[in-house]
């Protein structure tokens, strides 16, 4: 059986960079925006991105951020030098999924909601209003009394959720395609190749 692909966690990390602009973010400033957001579904019972943040010297965090910060960089999604920043790709696949962004519309609509009060602020400072939070995460209690690697939340512990950010067959073939380059260019010219008779008749 083929593994599936957390696209959802990939939409949120680039819905993320898009929103932030010019001003981009590191994988820090990523995965505490990222918790944050998280931490308010948890308590909605309802499951967004499904990174498993744990508590890290730097705050709340799940390394397969920066795996998928590196990934989408490599496949041309975003830009990077001290931090991830969007560029043309990045919009154009955001535009490409403004329905589904809008069928989900109570995850992105408070995730923009965290990133106007706080994507201006770096990931240490992000850090340090998490660590003056006296109750988060699964075991309601501060950051610094959940054991050093512990599990702060872990969306998929939550039980009957009453919604879950979850791609359809028909949306997780189309991320498939649009998050894979070579795929996606496939496509095109094979389309194009029909357009204009280019194909053989087996």
């Amino acid at each position: 059986m083929v593994r599936r692909v957390h696209y959802e966690d990939l939409i949120i990390d680039l819905y993320l960079i898009h929103q932030l602009d010019k001003g981009g973010g590191g994988r820090k400033k990523t995965a505490k925006l990222i918790f944050l957001l998280e931490e308010k579904l948890f308590h909605q019972k309802v499951v967004g991105p499904q990174y498993i943040m744990k508590r890290y010297p730097e705050g709340p965090y799940d390394n397969r951020v920066k795996i998928n910060l590196e990934n989408l960089t490599k496949n041309g999604y975003l830009e990077h030098t001290n931090r991830y920043y969007q560029n043309s790709l990045t919009s154009k696949f955001i535009k490409e999924i403004d329905e589904l962004i809008q069928e989900n519309s109570m995850i992105f609509t408070q995730f923009d909601g965290i990133i106007e009060n706080f994507g201006e602020e770096s990931g240490d400072n992000i850090a340090d209003i998490i660590y003056l939070m006296p109750e988060i995460g699964m075991q309601n209690k501060s950051f610094y009394e959940y054991g050093e690697y512990e599990e702060i939340i872990n969306p998929n512990e939550l039980k009957s959720p009453k919604f879950r950010f979850l791609l359809d067959d028909t949306w997780y073939d189309t991320i498939e395609i649009l998050l894979n380059p070579k795929m996606f260019q496939n496509l095109q010219d094979a389309v194009k190749d029909c357009q204009v008779g280019n194909f053989t008749l087996l």
